[in-house]
């Protein structure tokens, strides 16, 4: 959700890519696992809500994104 603003999330998902736009605050966006998701905030003083089930933690997550097609490629996520 981009609570002030506007944000570019790039999602993709090894094969295809996608971009959207988020500039409301009534519209979300929906990221499920396996899907790679880069944020670029177009505009000054943007910020983002984050809406998730359980509390952060660093190594849920892939950061390098060699290493996530490397898992999409030898996983069954989707």
């Amino acid at each position: 959700i981009c609570s002030n603003g506007a944000i570019e999330v790039l999602c993709d998902d090894s094969t295809n890519r996608k971009v959207f736009v988020l500039e409301k605050p009534n519209y979300g966006l929906l990221v499920p696992p396996g899907i790679w998701a880069e944020q670029k905030y177009i505009e000054h003083n943007t910020t983002m809500t984050v809406i998730c089930d359980r509390p952060y933690e660093a190594e849920d997550y892939i950061s390098d994104y060699q290493l996530f097609k490397e898992f999409v490629t030898h996983s069954n996520i989707r």
